[in-house]
């Protein structure tokens, strides 16, 4: 059975998604102004994308590979 539950409160567990995400965000923001025309819609979309991508990555590697 799993401590993390005891150890880390939900917050925690959300801070450390951020944080493990956050490289992710800044480059899709990044890319996302670099290749759409328009600077501002396509870094906030670049971003989240980025962001989706990276967490999506880190929970696949936390739950299936690891």
């Amino acid at each position: 059975m799993s401590d993390i539950g005891g150890i880390f409160t939900p917050l925690d567990l959300a801070v450390m998604l951020l944080v493990a995400a956050s490289p992710g965000l800044v480059l899709g923001g990044v890319i996302g102004a670099y290749l759409f025309p328009r600077r501002l819609p396509g870094a906030l979309i670049g971003a989240g994308a980025g962001f989706v991508l990276c967490a999506a990555a880190w929970v696949i590697y936390l739950t299936v590979l690891k």
